[in-house]
């Protein structure tokens, strides 16, 4: 699980990666966690049957992590 930021990064560059530790972050199951009601589509490179967006409508009713 990652947050909004955390996933903007790394999405932008790991699925662009090569080798051992690339096809691990790019083949392991994502969560981005978001308040942001502006972010409803993500993508993974090529993967992005690998990640699933947790956004403001899931978020509101598991509450803040803090």
């Amino acid at each position: 699980m990652m947050g909004r930021v955390t996933y903007e990064g790394f999405a932008g560059y790991w699925p662009f990666q090569e080798g051992d530790w690339a096809d691990a972050m790019n083949k392991t199951r994502k969560y981005v966690a978001t308040n942001n009601n502006e972010l409803t589509v993500i993508h993974w490179g090529d993967y992005d049957d690998t990640i699933s967006l947790l956004n403001y409508v899931v978020m509101s009713k598991i509450g803040p992590f803090n």
